[in-house]
Protein backbone atom coordinates (compact mmCIF):
# COMPACT_ATOMS: atom_id res chain seq x y z
CA UNK A 1 0.00 0.00 0.00
CA UNK A 2 1.34 3.42 -0.95
CA UNK A 3 1.36 6.14 1.70
CA UNK A 4 0.89 9.81 0.93
CA UNK A 5 3.54 12.39 1.72
CA UNK A 6 1.16 14.85 3.35
CA UNK A 7 1.28 18.45 4.47
CA UNK A 8 2.53 17.61 7.94
CA UNK A 9 5.53 15.96 6.27
CA UNK A 10 6.44 19.15 4.40
CA UNK A 11 10.14 20.10 4.02
CA UNK A 12 10.40 22.17 7.17
CA UNK A 13 9.90 19.00 9.24
CA UNK A 14 12.52 17.00 7.36
CA UNK A 15 15.99 16.51 8.77
CA UNK A 16 18.73 16.88 6.17
CA UNK A 17 21.38 14.14 6.40
CA UNK A 18 24.66 14.28 4.51
CA UNK A 19 27.04 11.51 3.53
CA UNK A 20 30.81 11.71 3.13
CA UNK A 21 30.76 9.38 0.09
CA UNK A 22 27.19 8.99 -1.21
CA UNK A 23 26.61 6.55 -4.09
CA UNK A 24 24.93 9.21 -6.22
CA UNK A 25 26.13 9.26 -9.83
CA UNK A 26 23.73 11.78 -11.40
CA UNK A 27 21.20 14.40 -10.33
CA UNK A 28 18.77 16.09 -12.72
CA UNK A 29 16.54 19.14 -12.16
CA UNK A 30 14.10 19.58 -15.02
CA UNK A 31 10.83 21.13 -16.13
CA UNK A 32 8.47 20.59 -19.04
CA UNK A 33 7.04 23.77 -20.57
CA UNK A 34 4.31 24.88 -22.87
CA UNK A 35 6.19 24.90 -26.21
CA UNK A 36 7.96 28.11 -27.18
CA UNK A 37 8.35 29.13 -30.82
CA UNK A 38 12.10 28.53 -30.74
CA UNK A 39 14.04 26.95 -33.59
CA UNK A 40 17.51 25.45 -33.42
CA UNK A 41 19.06 28.75 -34.54
CA UNK A 42 17.36 30.46 -31.58
CA UNK A 43 18.71 27.84 -29.17
CA UNK A 44 22.23 28.32 -30.54
CA UNK A 45 21.85 32.09 -30.27
CA UNK A 46 20.70 31.67 -26.67
CA UNK A 47 23.80 29.56 -25.96
CA UNK A 48 26.12 32.14 -27.50
CA UNK A 49 24.47 34.98 -25.63
CA UNK A 50 24.31 33.46 -22.15
CA UNK A 51 26.07 30.11 -21.78
CA UNK A 52 29.06 29.75 -24.12
CA UNK A 53 31.67 30.96 -21.61
CA UNK A 54 30.72 28.47 -18.89
CA UNK A 55 29.40 25.69 -21.14
CA UNK A 56 31.70 25.82 -24.19
CA UNK A 57 30.55 22.59 -25.87
CA UNK A 58 27.26 21.92 -27.65
CA UNK A 59 25.85 18.52 -28.60
CA UNK A 60 22.62 17.73 -30.42
CA UNK A 61 20.46 14.97 -28.94
CA UNK A 62 17.15 13.35 -29.94
CA UNK A 63 14.02 15.19 -28.72
CA UNK A 64 12.86 14.30 -25.21
CA UNK A 65 9.29 14.09 -23.92
CA UNK A 66 8.95 14.26 -20.15
CA UNK A 67 6.47 11.76 -18.69
CA UNK A 68 3.43 13.46 -17.18
CA UNK A 69 1.94 12.39 -13.85
CA UNK A 70 -1.79 11.65 -13.71
CA UNK A 71 -2.94 14.10 -11.02
CA UNK A 72 -6.68 14.43 -11.56
CA UNK A 73 -9.37 13.42 -9.08
CA UNK A 74 -9.05 9.73 -8.28
CA UNK A 75 -5.84 9.47 -10.31
CA UNK A 76 -3.52 6.58 -9.50
CA UNK A 77 0.18 6.32 -10.18
CA UNK A 78 0.73 6.26 -13.89
CA UNK A 79 2.41 8.26 -16.63
CA UNK A 80 1.26 9.72 -19.91
CA UNK A 81 2.94 11.65 -22.69
CA UNK A 82 1.58 14.86 -24.16
CA UNK A 83 1.82 15.34 -27.92
CA UNK A 84 2.52 18.80 -29.29
CA UNK A 85 1.06 20.14 -32.51
CA UNK A 86 4.46 21.67 -33.25
CA UNK A 87 7.14 19.58 -35.01
CA UNK A 88 9.75 17.93 -32.76
CA UNK A 89 12.43 20.28 -31.51
CA UNK A 90 16.11 19.38 -31.43
CA UNK A 91 17.44 18.99 -27.92
CA UNK A 92 20.77 20.68 -27.31
CA UNK A 93 23.22 19.89 -24.55
CA UNK A 94 25.44 22.73 -23.31
CA UNK A 95 28.39 21.09 -21.52
CA UNK A 96 31.10 22.52 -19.28
CA UNK A 97 34.76 21.71 -19.82
CA UNK A 98 34.83 18.56 -17.68
CA UNK A 99 31.47 17.28 -19.07
CA UNK A 100 30.14 16.83 -15.52
CA UNK A 101 27.61 19.68 -15.69
CA UNK A 102 25.24 20.29 -18.56
CA UNK A 103 22.13 22.19 -19.53
CA UNK A 104 19.54 20.42 -21.67
CA UNK A 105 17.31 22.65 -23.74
CA UNK A 106 14.55 22.31 -26.28
CA UNK A 107 11.50 24.46 -26.97
CA UNK A 108 9.39 22.65 -24.34
CA UNK A 109 11.98 21.38 -21.85
CA UNK A 110 14.93 22.61 -19.80
CA UNK A 111 17.11 20.67 -17.37
CA UNK A 112 20.33 20.97 -15.43
CA UNK A 113 22.40 17.82 -14.80
CA UNK A 114 25.34 16.89 -12.69
CA UNK A 115 26.89 13.52 -13.43
CA UNK A 116 29.91 11.76 -12.03
CA UNK A 117 32.66 11.50 -14.62
CA UNK A 118 36.00 9.72 -14.74
CA UNK A 119 37.89 12.58 -13.10
CA UNK A 120 35.83 12.00 -9.94
CA UNK A 121 33.95 15.32 -9.83
CA UNK A 122 32.08 15.39 -6.51
CA UNK A 123 28.35 15.93 -6.27
CA UNK A 124 27.99 19.72 -5.86
CA UNK A 125 24.98 19.47 -3.45
CA UNK A 126 21.48 20.61 -4.16
CA UNK A 127 21.92 24.30 -3.32
CA UNK A 128 24.51 24.78 -6.06
CA UNK A 129 22.48 22.82 -8.59
CA UNK A 130 19.40 24.87 -7.73
CA UNK A 131 21.33 28.08 -8.32
CA UNK A 132 22.61 26.87 -11.69
CA UNK A 133 19.15 25.68 -12.76
CA UNK A 134 17.56 28.95 -11.61
CA UNK A 135 20.09 30.98 -13.62
CA UNK A 136 19.50 28.86 -16.72
CA UNK A 137 15.71 28.99 -16.66
CA UNK A 138 15.65 32.74 -15.91
CA UNK A 139 17.93 33.34 -18.89
CA UNK A 140 15.61 31.26 -21.06
CA UNK A 141 12.65 33.34 -19.90
CA UNK A 142 14.56 36.57 -20.54
CA UNK A 143 15.44 35.41 -24.04
CA UNK A 144 11.85 34.35 -24.76
CA UNK A 145 10.64 37.74 -23.53
CA UNK A 146 13.10 39.52 -25.81
CA UNK A 147 11.57 37.62 -28.75
CA UNK A 148 8.06 38.55 -27.65
CA UNK A 149 7.16 34.98 -26.68
CA UNK A 150 5.94 35.81 -23.18
CA UNK A 151 6.61 34.06 -19.88
CA UNK A 152 7.39 30.40 -19.36
CA UNK A 153 4.47 28.15 -18.42
CA UNK A 154 5.51 24.91 -16.69
CA UNK A 155 3.46 21.73 -17.13
CA UNK A 156 5.62 19.40 -15.00
CA UNK A 157 8.71 19.60 -12.80
CA UNK A 158 11.02 16.82 -11.72
CA UNK A 159 14.07 16.11 -9.62
CA UNK A 160 15.83 12.74 -9.92
CA UNK A 161 18.71 11.19 -8.00
CA UNK A 162 20.48 8.24 -9.63
CA UNK A 163 22.55 6.03 -7.31
CA UNK A 164 24.87 3.16 -8.19
CA UNK A 165 25.46 0.93 -5.19
CA UNK A 166 28.37 -1.47 -5.33
CA UNK A 167 27.60 -5.07 -4.33
CA UNK A 168 29.24 -8.46 -4.52
CA UNK A 169 27.90 -11.65 -6.07
CA UNK A 170 26.28 -12.76 -2.80
CA UNK A 171 24.70 -9.44 -1.81
CA UNK A 172 20.96 -9.32 -1.20
CA UNK A 173 18.74 -6.31 -1.68
CA UNK A 174 17.74 -6.55 1.99
CA UNK A 175 21.27 -5.47 2.93
CA UNK A 176 20.64 -2.18 1.09
CA UNK A 177 16.92 -1.44 1.52
CA UNK A 178 15.00 -1.76 4.79
CA UNK A 179 11.71 -2.46 3.04
CA UNK A 180 12.97 -5.71 1.49
CA UNK A 181 12.97 -9.06 3.28
CA UNK A 182 15.03 -12.10 2.34
CA UNK A 183 12.85 -14.74 0.75
CA UNK A 184 13.62 -18.27 -0.35
CA UNK A 185 11.49 -21.01 -1.87
CA UNK A 186 11.51 -24.23 0.16
CA UNK A 187 14.79 -23.10 1.73
CA UNK A 188 16.56 -23.98 -1.51
CA UNK A 189 15.81 -21.42 -4.20
CA UNK A 190 17.28 -17.94 -3.86
CA UNK A 191 16.13 -15.09 -6.10
CA UNK A 192 18.39 -14.51 -9.07
CA UNK A 193 17.36 -10.86 -9.38
CA UNK A 194 15.56 -8.50 -7.00
CA UNK A 195 13.64 -5.43 -8.17
CA UNK A 196 11.56 -2.89 -6.30
CA UNK A 197 9.06 -0.19 -7.36
CA UNK A 198 7.40 2.20 -4.90
CA UNK A 199 5.07 5.14 -5.59
CA UNK A 200 4.04 7.69 -2.96
CA UNK A 201 1.47 10.44 -3.63
CA UNK A 202 2.50 13.92 -2.44
CA UNK A 203 -0.36 15.93 -0.92
CA UNK A 204 0.01 19.69 -0.50
CA UNK A 205 -2.80 22.01 0.64
CA UNK A 206 -5.21 19.11 0.40
CA UNK A 207 -4.42 18.47 -3.28
CA UNK A 208 -2.41 15.81 -5.09
CA UNK A 209 0.63 17.73 -6.38
CA UNK A 210 2.93 14.94 -7.49
CA UNK A 211 4.53 11.62 -6.61
CA UNK A 212 7.70 10.18 -5.20
CA UNK A 213 8.92 7.22 -7.25
CA UNK A 214 11.55 4.77 -6.04
CA UNK A 215 12.98 2.12 -8.37
CA UNK A 216 15.71 -0.41 -7.67
CA UNK A 217 17.13 -3.04 -9.99
CA UNK A 218 20.37 -4.99 -10.55
CA UNK A 219 22.51 -3.79 -13.46
CA UNK A 220 26.01 -4.24 -14.83
CA UNK A 221 28.28 -1.20 -14.77
CA UNK A 222 29.62 -0.67 -18.28
CA UNK A 223 32.99 0.75 -17.24
CA UNK A 224 34.19 -2.43 -15.52
CA UNK A 225 31.29 -4.90 -15.98
CA UNK A 226 30.79 -5.07 -12.21
CA UNK A 227 27.39 -5.90 -10.71
CA UNK A 228 25.73 -2.95 -9.00
CA UNK A 229 22.29 -1.99 -7.73
CA UNK A 230 20.71 0.99 -9.45
CA UNK A 231 18.53 3.02 -7.06
CA UNK A 232 16.60 5.87 -8.66
CA UNK A 233 14.58 8.33 -6.58
CA UNK A 234 12.36 10.77 -8.48
CA UNK A 235 9.87 13.42 -7.41
CA UNK A 236 7.66 14.59 -10.26
CA UNK A 237 4.58 16.78 -10.32
CA UNK A 238 2.87 20.08 -11.00
CA UNK A 239 4.54 23.33 -9.87
CA UNK A 240 2.29 25.78 -8.10
CA UNK A 241 2.06 28.63 -8.87
CA UNK A 242 2.85 28.04 -12.56
CA UNK A 243 5.92 30.26 -12.76
CA UNK A 244 9.64 30.08 -12.02
CA UNK A 245 9.18 30.65 -8.30
CA UNK A 246 6.65 27.80 -8.24
CA UNK A 247 9.07 25.55 -10.13
CA UNK A 248 11.87 26.24 -7.65
CA UNK A 249 9.55 25.73 -4.67
CA UNK A 250 8.48 22.35 -6.09
CA UNK A 251 12.11 21.31 -6.64
CA UNK A 252 13.03 22.40 -3.09
CA UNK A 253 10.21 20.28 -1.71
CA UNK A 254 11.15 17.41 -4.02
CA UNK A 255 14.81 17.49 -3.01
CA UNK A 256 13.91 17.26 0.68
CA UNK A 257 11.48 14.42 0.05
CA UNK A 258 13.97 12.50 -2.11
CA UNK A 259 16.83 12.85 0.37
CA UNK A 260 14.60 11.80 3.26
CA UNK A 261 13.38 8.81 1.24
CA UNK A 262 16.98 7.78 0.60
CA UNK A 263 17.76 7.94 4.33
CA UNK A 264 14.57 6.20 5.44
CA UNK A 265 14.68 3.38 2.88
CA UNK A 266 18.37 2.43 3.09
CA UNK A 267 19.89 0.38 5.89
CA UNK A 268 22.11 1.54 8.73
CA UNK A 269 24.93 -0.66 7.39
CA UNK A 270 24.83 1.30 4.16
CA UNK A 271 24.71 4.59 6.11
CA UNK A 272 27.95 3.64 7.86
CA UNK A 273 29.51 2.60 4.56
CA UNK A 274 28.61 5.94 2.95
CA UNK A 275 29.74 7.96 5.98
CA UNK A 276 26.50 9.47 7.24
CA UNK A 277 27.27 12.74 9.00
Amino acid sequence: MAHAVRDHDAPESLVRRDFASPPVTEVVLSVALQPLALGVTDLVDLWRRYFQKTFPSVEEQPPFTMPIEALGIGARAGLSFELSAMPPSPRLWFLDSDKAHLIQLQRDFIAFNWRRVDNGTDYPRYSRMREAFSNAIRRLESYASDLGLGSLTPTQAEISYFNHIEVDANSRLSSILKVVRDTTISDKLLPEAERLLLDYPIIRDGALRGRLHVASEPVIRRSDMSPIVSLTITVRGLPYPANIDGILAFLDDGSDIAVQAFVDLTTEDMHRKWGME
